[in-house]
């Protein structure tokens, strides 16, 4: 996939912007707040309908206007694809696919594919392991529509579990209505946890690949998936039926913290260096490197499942990654058209033998070099 031209129109700080990319490297290069961010964020906005940065499309729109919009034509499996899409205050967003208005937002995502680094995924290491199952679910789910079926009908279930355990119905049965949502929830639970360690080890092999890569060989990279789900049993039928038992014993506990406290919803996924926990001992460098392995990982799994190469976009990527580590992510993302933001105090002499398109930004104009 390619993005031949990029259009905006009253986007953030921008009145009126177009460009046409280069089909691999693109830097962006100007001050801390000058807009680097707000054209990338065009790109994510234009591919999946959704920001990078915030939930509030109005947000998006320049100050005093009451609209924006974000043209795009992109080139997918050598066919030209004209993607339009429209930000309103008084309305809601409106995209279109050749002139023809989209419905739903799947129908943009299922033929588009985007990999994005913020700083803020740096929060995937640090944070709690909520951040870390939703990002090992949405990219199961990219890539296998029953999973994100399955996972929502979980969720769903849950909740009402939930709901039962913290008001228990009057007139009702509530340990007969627990125990049928207990044999759902442990049916779909041990779907949810067998995919995750299926993918998890798609996920690692790359990953260790693409981390040994990045780290010049002196790191091996290790994902470990941590279910709170007694796994020894073997057979899709075993594990079920452990996976019931546990929640049956449970149940006291449950509904005294008025809570489910088992099942993928508590699980989580390490991430070791060398055989270190990375979360406690990795150093900023390490853990950004971590990241930037598993987008990498993304990429390539898009490839897989998906057929498609994916449009690659680093934000402020470089900061805190050695000399050595930059190169080896440059050359990483040469074969991927790349979207990459960088203040003007870093040297750009590191891209000189790759193929690339230079914009300056500044004053809320945009200047190919």
């Amino acid at each position: 996939m390619i993005i031949q031209k990029l259009q905006l129109c009253k986007f953030r700080n921008y009145d009126s912007v177009e460009i046409y990319p280069n089909e691999q490297l693109n830097l962006f290069i100007g001050k801390n707040a000058s807009g680097k961010t707000n054209l990338l964020e065009s790109i994510s906005m234009v591919l999946t309908g959704k920001s990078f940065k915030t939930n509030r499309d109005v947000q998006m729109i320049n100050f005093d206007e009451e609209d924006a919009s974000i043209l795009s034509k992109v080139l997918i499996d050598g066919l030209d694809i004209d993607l339009e899409l429209n930000i309103s205050k008084s309305s809601k967003k409106k995209i279109k696919i050749n002139g023809n208005d989209v419905k739903r937002v799947s129908e943009l995502t299922e033929n588009t594919s985007i990999v994005i680094f913020t700083p803020e995924d740096l929060e995937l290491i640090k944070e709690g392991p909520a951040l870390r199952r939703k990002f090992i679910d949405g990219l199961i789910s990219s890539v296998n529509l029953i999973y994100s079926y399955n996972l929502s009908r979980y969720k769903k279930i849950l909740n009402d579990r939930n709901d039962l355990l913290k008001n228990p119905r009057r007139n009702l049965d509530n340990d007969i209505m627990l125990g049928v949502y207990n044999i759902q929830i442990s049916t779909l639970g041990n779907y949810i946890i067998n995919e995750r360690v299926r993918f998890i080890e798609i996920l690692n092999k790359i990953a260790k690949i693409e981390h040994s890569k990045i780290s010049d060989n002196r790191e091996e990279l290790n994902i470990v998936y941590n279910s709170n789900i007694n796994r020894e049993t073997e057979g899709k039928s075993n594990q079920e039926k452990e996976y019931l038992r546990q929640l049956e014993n449970s149940i006291q506990r449950d509904k005294y913290y008025r809570n489910t406290n088992l099942g993928p919803h508590r699980d989580d996924i390490e991430f070791y260096i060398n055989g270190k926990d990375l979360k406690i001992y990795g150093s900023q460098g390490q853990q950004r490197s971590v990241i930037l392995s598993l987008k990498l990982s993304e990429a390539i799994l898009y490839k897989m499942f998906k057929n498609i190469s994916p449009i690659i976009i680093l934000d402020d990527v470089f900061s805190e990654l050695d000399i050595i580590r930059r190169e080896k992510l440059i050359s990483s993302v040469e074969n991927y058209q790349t979207f990459i933001s960088m203040t003007d105090d870093m040297k750009v002499d590191e891209f000189n033998k790759y193929e690339k398109s230079i914009y300056s930004i500044k004053d809320r104009e945009v200047e190919k070099l």
